[in-house]
C-alpha cells in the first residue's frame, strides 16, 4: 500500500515501489499521467499497479488519462454463497461436474444470507447488525459518491429514486414510469439511473436475441448488484417478513443470477497476482480493479 502526497507529484509518487495498492483511486485523479508514464518506462513489466475504487472511472469527467492499452479491467461483484462458504471453485448444483447431492435449506436460513448480502465486512464479522451496516452504507454512499460525480439538488428525491429502483429489480426498465411515480423528469431520471450504474449499484441484463440489433434496442431488466441492500432499500427487515413478500420470488433468483454471471472477473484477479505483481491480494468492499503495468 502507498499513500502518495496530496497533491500528486511526480517526485511524489516515485517513492511508491511497485508492487503498488492504490484504494479509491478515483479520488485522485491526478496520478492516472504519472502512472502511465511509469507503466510506459517500462511496457513489458506487469502488475506493477493494483488500482481499485468503487466507481467505474472510465465514465467520470475528471479522468482524462484511461490508461486504455494498458490495463486490464475487472469487475468484483459482492460475495457469492460459495465464497461466503470457503468453496468458490466448487460446481453449481446443476453441473455435470457436481456429484454431492444438493443440500436443502430452510427458508428462514436462506433469506437471512439474503438480508446480510455479499459485503466482505458483513461476511467476516457475522455478528454485525445488517440493517444498521446497510443503512450507513446508504447514508455514506448518498452523501459521498452521488455528489462526487453528479450534483444532486434533492437528494430526498434521489433516495426515493433508488427505492423505486430496488421495488422494480428483476423487472423490465421503464425509465418514464418511475419518474412519473417520483416526480421527476425523464432526463433526470435517465441522469440519476447513469448515477447508479456508474457507481456499480445496479446493472441492466439485455434480453438476448438472435438479432443482435434487438439486443440492443429492447428493454432491459434492471438488477441489484448487492441483494442485501437491496432487501434494506424495499424494507425488508427480518426472514420471515421476507418470505412472504410478494416480491421474494424475484429476489431469491437475484443471488443465483449473480453466482452464474460473476468468476472471471476474480478468477482473472488471481493470475495476475500469482503471475504478474505477486502480491497478495484481497477483495474488499470495492466493486472494480483496475490492474496496469
Amino acid at each position: 500500500m502507498c499513500a502518495p502526497p496530496r497533491p500528486p507529484t511526480r517526485a511524489g509518487f516515485s517513492i511508491c515501489t511497485p508492487p503498488v495498492i492504490l484504494d479509491e483511486i478515483q479520488h485522485a485523479p491526478g496520478l492516472f499521467p504519472y502512472i502511465k508514464e511509469r507503466i510506459d518506462a517500462d511496457r513489458a513489466a506487469a502488475g506493477r499497479y493494483f488500482l481499485t475504487g468503487s466507481q467505474n472511472v472510465l465514465l467520470m469527467e475528471r479522468i482524462t488519462e484511461s490508461l486504455a492499452g494498458r490495463a486490464a479491467i475487472l469487475r468484483l461483484l459482492p460475495l457469492s454463497r460459495k465464497e461466503h462458504a470457503g468453496t468458490p471453485e466448487a460446481p453449481f448444483p446443476w453441473e455435470k461436474l457436481s456429484a454431492a447431492p444438493r443440500k436443502k435449506r430452510p427458508p428462514g436460513t436462506l433469506w437471512e444470507q439474503f438480508l446480510r448480502g455479499g459485503f466482505p465486512e458483513l461476511a467476516a464479522y457475522p455478528k454485525r447488525g445488517a440493517e444498521l451496516w446497510h443503512a450507513s452504507y446508504v447514508q455514506t454512499y448518498l452523501e459521498r459518491d452521488v455528489r462526487g460525480i453528479r450534483q444532486v439538488g434533492d437528494l430526498n428525491l434521489f433516495q426515493s429514486f433508488l427505492r423505486a429502483i430496488a421495488a422494480r429489480s428483476g423487472q423490465l426498465l421503464n425509465i418514464t414510469d418511475i419518474a412519473r411515480d417520483i416526480g421527476a423528469a425523464v432526463n433526470t431520471a435517465k441522469s440519476w439511473l447513469s448515477v447508479l450504474e456508474t457507481t456499480h449499484q445496479i446493472f441492466l441484463l439485455r434480453p438476448y436475441f438472435a438479432n443482435v440489433g434487438k439486443r440492443l434496442v429492447k428493454t432491459p431488466k434492471v438488477y441489484f448488484t448487492d441483494v442485501g441492500t437491496l432487501c434494506y432499500l424495499v424494507g425488508l427487515r427480518d426472514p420471515e417478513h421476507a418470505a412472504s413478500a410478494r416480491c421474494a420470488a424475484r429476489f431469491s433468483r437475484r443471488p443465483s443470477f449473480r453466482k452464474s454471471s460473476k468468476g472471471s472477473g476474480t478468477a482473472a484477479l488471481k493470475r495476475l497476482c500469482t503471475s504478474g505483481a505477486r502480491a497478495r491480494a484481497r477483495k474488499s468492499t470495492s466493486s472494480w480493479t483496475m490492474a496496469a503495468g
